[in-house]
């Protein structure tokens, strides 16, 4: 899938396909939550996002289920606001590291699936 990354003065952000609606990556005066963390990890699989200078955009080719797969992650880190459970910044951080964006998404969604089952379970 076709996917636009782009800065202006205010966000890093990557819009998919042709859709108007555009996802934040990272606010440039707010610190990233593990949720836009990930996403800007998997991104720098592609392109280095730190180097995409204010006004400019780049457009890369990702395949499409890998990049479901980091939005659906994403998605769910913030929703079940997965970060406050003890443990799952530790977690995060020390799996975050790898090689590949497969690799990087296998081992998150390990993360994730325990803490949201954590959580689930917690408010039973």
């Amino acid at each position: 899938m076709k996917v636009t990354i782009g800065q202006n003065k205010y966000c890093l952000w990557m819009r998919v396909g042709g859709e108007k609606h555009r996802y934040v990556i990272e606010w440039t005066s707010v610190e990233l939550s593990y949720a836009r963390w990930l996403l800007k990890k998997f991104l720098n699989y592609y392109v280095d996002t730190d180097k995409i200078e204010r006004g400019k955009r780049i457009k890369v080719e990702i395949p499409d289920e890998l990049l479901t797969k980091a939005l659906k992650l994403s998605s769910a880190i913030s929703d079940y606001s997965l970060s406050a459970i003890k443990g799952f910044r530790e977690e995060f951080k020390n799996n975050i590291k790898a090689e590949t964006p497969e690799q990087l998404l296998d081992r998150m969604k390990e993360v994730v699936d325990k803490y949201m089952t954590i959580r689930v379970l917690r408010s039973m």
